[in-house]
């Protein structure tokens, strides 16, 4: 029985997707200037760059975000540490959910920053806990993802997002908020930044809504000056710049509108994948979000978790238990495993459910 992987969170590959970034690709190495591009640092994106990021983003903001406000970076790594390490800083502390991006740990790790946990539900970060926090462990930001987050798939409703923002704002706490997949959904809650523009860092990326190997992100502050501050301390340091070529690329496919036929493609393929994982496993418990790129398998407890981990291996499955997720210090939170709907051909992604859908059984 050969090993399927249902771990890597990244679009599905879609052959006529591949076809347009490939049409792209050659349209732009074909240019006079391309040679000429290349000799040239894309320090913070050019204004064309940053047009087109203005453009993308007002269809999740609502509206275009001023170009004195954006940089265009290397991705949404880069992104987040430049903002731990200008807005946070060693000895600072950071909060987020109790299951979230596991790179955030590591960044916090390698930047002397403190990472501490705030409580999630079925409706993301539970205020009281953030309150709690923000009295008792004073952090000068949050790192938030309300849609579509990551490991759980859930999504902050509206309501919640306001009551987050006014907490944030009376203790004086700024907000990093990575939209990774704002952009999958056909409609949903608008993001922290619309909310409460004054005090959110808006952290967009590509390599989730069009390809993987497209590393680009946008970084919008809620200030010039807030931007210049943070920018200030990098800018003799290349490697968040993203490079000509991919930046090239991605200005060209939202100018030309093919960024949105990726998103449409996408969406299609998602919403066959939803589909095919519903009925599959219709016995399993699981939350999905619309289009998320995998689901969130809902266990009882951690004895169950070693069950589910046990089984996956016999039957030659691979996800990713909620242990990979665990903030540091994290007390109250659902275990669970987080299952990729993209990382395999869709005939391999039917294989992996149907061996999965035996899971029912085997907790029992």
């Amino acid at each position: 029985m050969r090993n399927i992987s249902l771990t890597r969170a990244t679009p599905p590959y879609i052959e006529h997707v591949a076809q347009i970034i490939t049409q792209t690709s050659t349209e732009i190495t074909k240019a006079p200037a391309f040679g000429r591009d290349l000799h040239l640092h894309r320090f913070s994106g050019t204004e064309e760059d940053k047009r087109a990021g203005s453009f993308w983003l007002s269809k999740r903001l609502g509206r275009a975000p001023n170009l004195e406000r954006i940089a265009v970076t290397n991705g949404t790594q880069n992104s987040i540490l430049m903002l731990i390490s200008a807005l946070v800083g060693r000895g600072g502390t950071l909060a987020t959910e109790c299951l979230s991006y596991p790179q955030i740990g590591a960044l916090c790790s390698l930047l002397g920053a403190r990472v501490v946990a705030v409580d999630q539900d079925e409706n993301g970060i539970v205020p009281t806990s953030f309150e709690n926090v923000c009295r008792t462990e004073r952090p000068s930001a949050l790192y938030v993802i309300p849609t579509i987050q990551n490991p759980t798939c859930t999504t902050m409703p509206l309501d919640r997002r306001r009551e987050i923002a006014a907490i944030a704002r009376t203790h004086g706490v700024v907000i990093f908020e990575d939209d990774a997949q704002g952009m999958l959904p056909a409609e949903g809650p608008v993001p922290l930044a619309a909310v409460a523009p004054d005090i959110t860092w808006y952290v967009a990326t590509l390599s989730k809504c069009i390809s993987v190997g497209l590393r680009v992100g946008f970084l919008v502050a809620p200030t010039r000056g807030d931007l210049d501050q943070v920018m200030s301390r990098f800018a003799r340091m290349s490697m968040w710049f993203p490079t000509p070529f991919s930046a090239s690329l991605a200005t060209t496919l939202i100018r030309t509108g093919r960024a949105d036929d990726i998103v449409a493609c996408i969406r299609r393929e998602m919403d066959r994948r939803h589909a095919l994982a519903s009925e599959v496993l219709a016995d399993v418990s699981h939350i999905r979000a619309s289009n998320s790129l995998f689901l969130w398998l809902r266990l009882a407890s951690a004895d169950q978790f070693r069950t589910v981990d046990s089984f996956t291996r016999q039957v030659g499955i691979s996800i990713r238990g909620y242990h990979e997720f665990i903030v540091p210090g994290a007390k109250s939170f659902s275990p669970g495993a987080r299952v990729s709907l993209t990382s395999a051909s869709i005939g391999e992604l039917e294989d992996a459910l149907l061996r999965l859908s035996r899971l029912a059984d085997a907790t029992e």
